[in-house]
C-alpha cells in the first residue's frame, strides 16, 4: 500500500525527474569527452561555411557518398578503411539544434552545456512519467485494488 501511495502522488512524476537528474549530474564536471569534441569541430566548420551538410545532420556519421566519405577519410574523420558506400545517419534536429544552441551561448563553459542538457532530460523524463502514470492505474503496479 505505500508504494501504492508513492505513485499514486501526483508529484512523483517530478520527484523522479529530480532524482534522475541527480543521478546524471556527475556530468557537470566532465567537460568535453568523445564526441562532443567531433560535434564541436563539425559544428565549427559549418559556421564557417566548410560544413559536409545540413546543420541538422549532425548525427551524420556516413551518407553513402563515396566522395564525401573519402572527404572525411582524408581529413581524419573516418579511419582509412571504411567502406565508401558506408550509410550511417541519426535524424535528430532538435539535439543537434541544442547542441548549436550551447556552442553558441556558452562555448567555453561545458558545464552549462551540460546543465542545459540536464533541463531537457528533468522535463523529458517528467513529462514522460505524467503520461504513464495518466495511463497505468496505481493497482496495475502494484497489483493490488
Amino acid at each position: 500500500q505505500r508504494m501504492a501511495a508513492i505513485l499514486a502522488h501526483p508529484r512523483w512524476p517530478w520527484v523522479a525527474a529530480i532524482l534522475g537528474v541527480l543521478l546524471a549530474s556527475s556530468s557537470l564536471s566532465t567537460g568535453l569527452v568523445l564526441d562532443d569534441h567531433l560535434h564541436r569541430f563539425a559544428m565549427d566548420a559549418h559556421l564557417r561555411g566548410e560544413g559536409m551538410g545540413a546543420w541538422w545532420d549532425l548525427y551524420s556519421a556516413a551518407e553513402g557518398d563515396e566522395a564525401l566519405t573519402r572527404a572525411r577519410m582524408d581529413q581524419g574523420l573516418a579511419p582509412w578503411w571504411t567502406a565508401p558506400d558506408l550509410r550511417v545517419r541519426l535524424w535528430r534536429p532538435l539535439s543537434a539544434a541544442t547542441h548549436y544552441l550551447d556552442h553558441l551561448a556558452w562555448p567555453g563553459s561545458p558545464w552549462l552545456m551540460h546543465a542545459h542538457g540536464l533541463l531537457w532530460y528533468a522535463d523529458v523524463f517528467g513529462q514522460s512519467a505524467k503520461a504513464v502514470l495518466r495511463n497505468v492505474t496505481v493497482h496495475s503496479v502494484t497489483g493490488r485494488k
